[in-house]
């Protein structure tokens, strides 16, 4: 395959845990700019997904072929006896991080026993786990089966769910890089002792950046709109008293919440004790294309991530990454990495704890700065988050 005069045969596996999730579209695009740029690859989804996306195969594996890593055993124990017994030594037993964590690291493992052999045949160059936990375990696991080097990515989730992955010392150690997506990020790392050397910041992007398009801030009503999963680091609950205080002072509005999870019920609950059905529109998931109209549509953006109880949030929020890209007036929390993108009173605004009303009926009331801010998370975004160029580093370390 041939990009810009280059040609390209590097055979570079992706773990993910599962591909594609609808949630996920950032890591679809990244995908695509991989693609576009010519590298090799192939997709391994280490639990469910679909046997192909966007024309490209996934290889479907699952519990059974995590078993399935069992019957390896034996020929382990007499080709790499010390490797073998040094990953049962360190995934034998869970960890405080939890069983959950415990059962996606054992998957990792049981897949990299059952295709190590088929990966080093097949002349693969290169492991990469898109995530740190059962993706890096995979390719931790891949690389010392056969030789070949790997490297895996590491988020918010990955990094300060429960203090992170409990493997993750390990992982470090051995990768051959580590990519995050933050400054944020790339501390975490460093904290959990990290080389910083070995640490990547490259952030996620747009693989094609939208037309952005005049937005005047009507009298009535103002669109308001929030994308994300519904779990309590997104803290939706949070804006229902702010709409309630905003309709109190006589605002008129209409607010579009996109996404789906386990707190959906409890919120859809929530909405209609306060009385704010007429308001509030809890739209679910919807396809991109979806989204993306919303988006066009919306005059305002609304994050209230948190720090949840087990220590995980948000880093910087790919959909308000998305809703900057598309001219939305942000409003944001100050949590994660958001201070990269959301400077105040410059590319939006930030509250220093939770959201307050009267922040926003001052910032509206004034068109200039309502502009302005537009105007700067557009130009941030055209910098940061173009996603060919993003990724370009990664292509390169990929093809070596």
């Amino acid at each position: 395959m041939e990009t810009g005069g280059k040609t390209t045969s590097e055979k570079v596996v992706f773990l993910f845990t599962t591909f594609p999730v609808a949630s996920e579209t950032f890591l679809q695009r990244e995908i695509v700019a991989f693609q576009r740029a010519g590298l090799d690859f192939r997709v391994v989804s280490l639990w469910g997904g679909a046997d192909s996306w966007n024309g490209i195969p996934v290889e479907k594996a699952g519990l059974l072929t995590a078993l399935a890593g069992i019957l390896w055993i034996p020929y382990y124990l007499v080709h790499k006896p010390r490797v073998f017994w040094q990953f049962l030594k360190n995934v034998w037993l869970p960890r405080s991080s939890g069983i959950l964590n415990w059962g996606e690291n054992l998957l990792g493992a049981g897949y990299a026993l059952r295709s190590a052999k088929k990966w080093r045949q097949l002349g693969t160059t290169h492991f990469h786990g898109v995530w740190a936990s059962a993706p890096a375990m995979a390719g931790w696991f891949l690389s010392e089966l056969t030789g070949t080097p790997f490297s895996f990515s590491g988020h918010a989730y990955d990094l300060f769910e429960r203090g992170g992955d409990a493997w993750i010392k390990g992982k470090m150690k051995t990768a051959r890089w580590m990519r995050t997506s933050t400054n944020a990020g790339k501390s975490r790392f460093i904290e959990l002792g990290a080389d910083p050397d070995k640490v990547l910041i490259v952030r996620r992007g747009l693989v094609d950046m939208p037309g952005i398009q005049e937005k005047r801030m009507p009298d009535k009503p103002v669109r308001f709109v929030s994308v994300g999963r519904m779990v309590e680091k997104m803290g939706y609950a949070r804006q229902i008293p702010l709409v309630k205080a905003l309709k109190e002072k006589g605002m008129s509005l209409k607010v579009e919440w996109i996404g789906d999870g386990p707190d959906r019920n409890s919120l859809e609950n929530a909405v209609t004790e306060a009385g704010l059905e007429d308001i509030i529109t809890i739209h679910g998931h919807l396809p991109y294309s979806e989204v993306e109209a919303v988006y066009r549509e919306g005059d305002c953006f609304l994050f209230t991530g948190q720090i949840d109880r087990n220590g995980d949030r948000a880093g910087l929020p790919n959909v308000l990454a998305e809703a900057m890209a598309w001219g939305l007036f942000v409003f944001s929390t100050r949590v994660g990495a958001v201070e990269e993108a959301i400077r105040h009173n410059e590319t939006g605004i930030l509250w220093a704890d939770g959201p307050v009303a009267e922040d926003v009926i001052v910032a509206l009331s004034d068109p200039e700065l309502v502009n302005s801010c537009r105007m700067a998370a557009r130009s941030w975004i055209e910098n940061k988050f173009d996603l060919q160029r993003n990724l370009g580093p990664l292509v390169e370390r990929l093809s070596v």
